[in-house]
């Protein structure tokens, strides 16, 4: 049996309540570079709704990418998230199910919407709970 361990950084700051008292933050490290990718996303995703029309339905995972997939180990270190939006863009996207292409009757779900993804945006920031609680 082959056992993993990992450690896991995160940035330390100091309280704004108590400067000897550090805290870790989830933020990050350049708020710019976050909101360019950001920008990025949101670009190449409104493109990718966009043109939806012009690409087939779906798409069969080609023999390389397979390889690529099955062969990737993760990784011992972070990524950077451009990093793994490079790595979304191009091995996942291209093939996903279809579901929200106008042509795709396989099953009753719901589809990508380009005010939907926007309103998916807001609510993951706003990271609401259906469980109940005093929140708008």
């Amino acid at each position: 049996m082959k056992l993993w361990s990992f450690r896991i950084e995160f940035p330390c700051f100091s309280s704004n309540d108590n400067d000897s008292k550090e805290e870790v933050s989830l933020d990050p490290l350049d708020w710019n570079d976050t909101r360019y990718l950001g920008h990025k996303i949101m670009d190449d995703m409104m493109d990718y709704l966009r043109d939806l029309r012009q690409r087939p339905t779906w798409r069969p995972i080609p023999p390389k990418v397979k390889e690529i997939i099955a062969t990737s180990v993760l990784p011992l270190h972070g990524q950077s998230p451009w990093e793994v939006y490079d790595e979304i863009r191009s091995i996942a996207l291209p093939y996903v199910v279809g579901n929200i292409h106008p042509h795709y009757w396989g099953y009753v779900q719901g589809s990508g919407s380009p005010i939907g993804a926007l309103a998916e945006f807001i609510t993951g920031t706003m990271n609401t709970m259906s469980w109940g609680g005093h929140q708008a």
